[in-house]
Parts: C-alpha cells; sequence; structure tokens
C-alpha cells in the first residue's frame, strides 16, 4: 500500500550548461537592495553539485548544502540544535497527523515580493507532484494555507521525524514563480535561483564546479558577515588552502592525511566533528551469489577492520558496526558484537556454499580503491575472487540507483540524524506513505527485505515515545547485524581546517545539517543573527 518507485533523476543534471550572471526580475530590487558593493569574501574549493535548484542540485549533501544557501525551510538546525526558520512557532495535534506552523511576518522573496503561508503550502504539493529526491514526500497527506501566515501540513500516519527530516529540509519555493513551471527538472533560468535565503546565487559554471554567492543585506534573521561566497576551482585542496586559494576545507577520507601539516599552526584552527558518515560495501541482494546471507557474513569475517582503519587511514576512522549506526549517535545499539575477524570460519563457509569459480566484480570510485583492494586481497585469500573496478562517483552512483552491480564501495552521511535513516537503508519496500524502493536513492540496499525489519521500521515510524522508539531501533539494528545487508567499513573522524583570518564563525551542527549531513558549512553561520 502506497508503495511506489521513487527514482532519483538527478541525471538531468548533466545536461545543464553554465549560468551567466544572473540578474534578477525586478531590476529595482536586484540593483538597490540586493547586491554586493566589495566587502569580505569567503573561497572555498569548487566542484559540479548541479544546478543550485530543488530539482537540479546533486542529490547528496553538497548539492542540498548549495540549495540550502538560496531556499530556506520551515525550520533548521543551528550550533544548539533545531530552531524555526521560516516558522516562527508551530503546534502538533495529539495523534501527531496535523502540524500547524505560524510563520514569521517580516520574509520576502529576493525579487521582493512577499513570503506567505500560500507559498509554503504550494511548495510541499508542488515538491510532492514533481518528486523531490532529497526527502521521501509520501508520507504528506495534505498542505493548506489558513491565512498568510499560518500552514497546516497534514501527513498520512505519524512520522516521528517529521519536524526535522521534513519541515526541516524541505526547501520553500516561490508559488509566483514555480507555478508556472510545467517542467521543473528543465527550469535554469535566473528566477530558479530566487528564494528567500541569506544568499543569492551570482553565477555557476557547471564546467568548473564554481559557484559565486552575494550576500542577502536584508535577510530577515540579519545581514550575512561576508559579502561573498565563493566555490572556486582548485587542483590539490590542501595546497589551495596553504597558499590562501581558498580559506576553509573539511578533511575526511582521501584528505585525512595531510591532518597534521594543519595541526598546531597559529594560522589555521581546527574543528572536529562527530563521524556521521559511512563507508560501507554494498550487496546487490538479488544477485544469485550475494544475495545469500552466508556469503556476506562469510566476508564480513575475512575482514579486519581494526587493520582497515590503522593501516589503510592511520587510526583517523573508526572501525565500522554490525548495527550500521556509528558509536556517536545517541541511537547506536551498543549491546551489538563488533565484527569478528576469523578467515578460517569464513573459508569454511564459502567453501559449504559451493560458489560457481568465477570472478565478481567490486565498484568503487577513485577515493576508495584502498579500500576496494584490500577487501580484493582478503576475500582472495578465502575463496572469493574479486576484480576491482573504479568509475567517477556519479557513474557509480547511478549504477547502484538501477542495481548494475554485484558489489560496491561507496560512502554517504546521513547516518548522525534520526534513526529513520536506517528504514531509508534497509526497507526498500518502504512503509505506508512512502515513495522509496528497491533502488530508489543512493543510500538503499538494492533488494534486500526483511519482512520484521519492515514491521519493526513502521513502527518506529509511528512512535512518539522517544524510549519505546529507542527500544524498536535496537531491534532494527540486531536485524541488521544478523543479515549483513551491509558492512560498514569505518566511519571517519572528520575534521575541518579553516583560516580565522578569512573567517572564524564555523560550526558543527548537532545530528548534522538537514536529514544528517555533516559538515560544518551551516548558512546560519554566516548569518549576523537580530537580537530576540
Amino acid at each position: 500500500m502506497g508503495r511506489k518507485i521513487h527514482l532519483l533523476l538527478a541525471v538531468v543534471v548533466l545536461g545543464l550548461v553554465a549560468v551567466p550572471l544572473l540578474v534578477l526580475a525586478r531590476r529595482e530590487y536586484a540593483g538597490s537592495r540586493g547586491r554586493a558593493q566589495g566587502g569580505k569574501v569567503v573561497r572555498l574549493a569548487g566542484r559540479d553539485w548541479g544546478f543550485p535548484s530543488p530539482f537540479l542540485a546533486y542529490p547528496r549533501g553538497p548539492g542540498y548544502l548549495h540549495t540550502s544557501l538560496v531556499f530556506d525551510t520551515l525550520l533548521w538546525k543551528d550550533e544548539r540544535g533545531p530552531i524555526g526558520l521560516l516558522a516562527e512557532s508551530w503546534t502538533v495535534s495529539k495523534d501527531n497527523r496535523r502540524y500547524t506552523f505560524r510563520l514569521r511576518r517580516n520574509v520576502h522573496w529576493q525579487d521582493g515580493a512577499r513570503l506567505t503561508a500560500h507559498d509554503v503550502a504550494f511548495s510541499y504539493e508542488y515538491l510532492k507532484r514533481h518528486g523531490y529526491s532529497w526527502v521521501d514526500l509520501g508520507v504528506v497527506k495534505s498542505a493548506k494555507a489558513r491565512d498568510d501566515y499560518t500552514v497546516v501540513i497534514e501527513t498520512t500516519q505519524p512520522y516521528a521525524p517529521f519536524l526535522v527530516d521534513i519541515a526541516g529540509s524541505v526547501p520553500v519555493i516561490p508559488k509566483h514563480i514555480w507555478e508556472k513551471v510545467s517542467d521543473p527538472w528543465k527550469f535554469t533560468g535566473p528566477e530558479a535561483a530566487i528564494g528567500s535565503g541569506p544568499f543569492r546565487l551570482e553565477s555557476y559554471s557547471k564546467e568548473h564546479g564554481t559557484y559565486s554567492y552575494v550576500a542577502n543585506r536584508d535577510y530577515f534573521l540579519g545581514r550575512p558577515k561576508i559579502e561573498r561566497l565563493q566555490y572556486v576551482a582548485v587542483g590539490d585542496e590542501c595546497l589551495a588552502l596553504k597558499t590562501g586559494a581558498i580559506d576553509a576545507l573539511m578533511l575526511w577520507s582521501r584528505t585525512l592525511d595531510a591532518l597534521p601539516e594543519f595541526q598546531g599552526k597559529p594560522e589555521y584552527k581546527v574543528l572536529q566533528g562527530p563521524g556521521a558518515w559511512v563507508l560501507r560495501i554494498v550487496f546487490n541482494h538479488r544477485d544469485p551469489v550475494f544475495g545469500k546471507r552466508e556469503v556476506r557474513r562469510a566476508l564480513s569475517l575475512a575482514l579486519d577492520l581494526d587493520e582497515v582503519a590503522e593501516r589503510l587511514r592511520h587510526g583517523r576512522v573508526v572501525p565500522g558496526r554490525p548495527g550500521f549506526l556509528p558509536p556517536s549517535s545517541p541511537w547506536a545499539a551498543q549491546d551489538i558484537e563488533p565484527y569478528r575477524y576469523d578467515p578460517k570460519a569464513a573459508r569454511a563457509m564459502l567453501s559449504a556454499a559451493r560458489l560457481p569459480r568465477r570472478k565478481y566484480t567490486l565498484l568503487t570510485s577513485p577515493d576508495y580503491v584502498r579500500e576496494a583492494e584490500y577487501v580484493q586481497a582478503q576475500a582472495r585469500a578465502v575463496g572469493l575472487d574479486f576484480s576491482v573496478k573504479s568509475l567517477p562517483a556519479s557513474t557509480l552512483d547511478a549504477l547502484l540507483r538501477e542495481g548494475k552491480f554485484q558489489v560496491a564501495i561507496t560512502g554517504h552521511g546521513g547516518i548522525g540524524g534520526d534513526p529513520d535513516v536506517l528504514r531509508r537503508c534497509f526497507c526498500p519496500s518502504g512503509t505506508e506513505g512512502s515513495t522509496e524502493s528497491a533502488g530508489g536513492n543512493i543510500w538503499s540496499t538494492y533488494g534486500y527485505d526483511d519482512p520484521a525489519l519492515d514491521e519493526l521500521a513502521a513502527a518506529q515510524l509511528r512512535e512518539s515515545d522517544p524510549e519505546k522508539r529507542r527500544a524498536l531501533v535496537r531491534q532494527m539494528q540486531r536485524i541488521i547485524a544478523r543479515d549483513v545487508p551491509t558492512i560498514a567499513l569505518w566511519y571517519p573522524k572528520i575534521y575541518f581546517v579553516y583560516r580565522p583570518s578569512a573567517f572564524d564563525g564555523w560550526f558543527f551542527t548537532p545530528g548534522g545539517i538537514s536529514v544528517g549531513i555533516p559538515t560544518a558549512e551551516n548558512k546560519l553561520a554566516f548569518v549576523e543573527r537580530k537580537a530576540k
């Protein structure tokens, strides 16, 4: 019931071309109230994450962050946790199905039009109708404006993470612009980048992966502390930080080894954040070999994850856990035994499985070839032969969504926030009101489905009591540990290095931005918030 296939349409991004300097529709607003006149500029390393509209931004964390600079949500998170953004207050009905939001009255779109509850109601209905790849809107039954500053959103069922994962993630778009757009996946004109956020898109080049955002001086929370935020083209990111070409850099995975070059030096500051990101082995459960639990369990026994953490990543990552959630998550079950390294048992298990003598393909992206080669060597030692194939990350993502793989190594964030991430990753058949399905997103464990896990996932989604929900989430982790639908290799120790002389307001967001993006690049870091 309500189980629909929701395919990500991020491939449309490939058709974008460079967007020149953007000029807003109402010339007097862009000229007199919006443009920066010199001032402080903060520069970060650029890479193409798509045009920053809700539809064309690439559906990974950095793509969402670009969109968030321009478009606001009802709620957001600052350095302490969830706060009202467009909404100044809200109430929840006793049955946890109706959310009433009272909006701020001083919010305007970047073209000067007033933002109202009609924009919010339109946004939820429009994004649901056309498909929004970042979060599942199948749970939203309706969104209606009660008056200009009150919007009521009803859900199909109680939905525990609604306030953070939906209200705190869904961008509000201007009705007066988007109601004229029949195909949002092809809408890339200047008006497509008009939001209510603290920055306006000034320029974007797909070819170079560069962006320039200019401060929205009339932002309703307060004027941004900087005039421009630029994502510039660089080669070696660490070298770019040393030479001053960029002002800050997140260190993890392939850049973690550079940490000692910045620690203890007065020109830099280093923030450490929670490892709410995972590198994992994913299996195609529809494959006749890797759909077998004993094969997946055997591979987990063949890997020494402590060795992976120490030898491959020099102790700057935390070994993966069978329950999937990182140890930094308050929802992580602490009573689950860690992965066991036992190559002898792995060899016996594979021998009993009587697998055909053949070579299997292990896909990965360039950043994780070391891990893939380690898995290849350890698997071969116990009787499982892999060939490693490295692909661009975007190509790998597409193959994972389509189920065109056997085994792959990939990584993603979103695991440090609400525990509903377990449903999104391991319950591909979805629950009532869901639009997610096997292969529907880059998190899904393709083809895996356990009825007991599905029941627990549906129950935790409806449970409003935190302790009862915690017990359900623990049971989910036990099933995941038993079935080994994935193997979590490691969680990074995330570091953010920056030059305080350029900007000194960065912070890590508790639980991650939106559904759990682990980064210090929160847009509110740049906002000089007005005193209440």
